[in-house]
């Protein structure tokens, strides 16, 4: 038989400890964000209300979902002279059955780029006796080499045509695979000059603020 039951967020706290009754627990000297989030199926687990339930609490680990947060967070522009702020992308809903199915998967799991950095790193590592160290002296060779990769998706565009190239089964399929060498080269590049996502984002961010208002 299911019972019902609720979810409790707790307060959230800003701080060094949180619920921790010794100092800077886990050696973090910096004022951060506190929260839980427990599950109830009964009032008197809440908090450990009654004496008799302490201890009995049931506490839903938050880490994984704050990580799963973290590689979806969305960026945001203030409107000029409004007090409203609005998404630089739109949202995609993955039960919208008139978005492609790429959407669909594209809302469950974004490729960031920080997950394309590493796995530039990995292969330099892998790699790092046969291939150039990555270094600003190499930063100019990867962008040679990533002008070649986009040639090599302009050749498939310009030998079959903008419409064959993207719906036909296997010309998109090499299509796609060019351009993940494009990214690669691209990603090996910010490698070499010290690019960071978070650089990449405010400086994206800011070209399109400017961009908004451009024209």
């Amino acid at each position: 038989m299911l019972k019902k039951f609720s979810l409790f967020l707790t307060r959230c706290l800003m701080g060094h400890t949180g619920y921790s009754a010794k100092e800077n627990v886990n050696n973090i000297k910096v004022v951060h964000l506190h929260w839980g989030l427990q599950l109830i199926f009964d009032e008197s687990q809440k908090e450990g209300k009654l004496p008799e339930r302490q201890g009995h609490e049931i506490w839903i680990d938050v880490y994984p979902l704050t990580r799963f947060l973290a590689k979806h967070t969305q960026a945001a522009v203030k409107v000029e002279g409004t007090r409203e702020w609005v998404r630089t992308s739109g949202i995609v809903d993955p039960d919208d059955t008139n978005k492609s199915a790429f959407e669909r998967r594209r809302f469950m799991s974004d490729f960031s780029i920080n997950e394309m950095l590493d796995m530039q790193k990995r292969l330099q590592d892998k790699y790092k006796d046969k291939w150039e160290k990555i270094s600003p002296k190499a930063g100019k060779h990867k962008l040679l080499w990533m002008i070649g990769e986009i040639g090599e998706v302009i050749d498939i565009v310009k030998k079959h045509g903008d419409i064959k190239a993207s719906s036909d089964v296997e010309l998109r399929k090499d299509l796609v695979e060019e351009m993940a060498d494009v990214l690669m080269y691209y990603n090996d590049v910010m490698l070499c000059y010290g690019i960071s996502a978070d650089e990449l984002k405010q400086a994206y961010t800011a070209k399109f603020k400017k961009n908004m208002t451009r024209w």
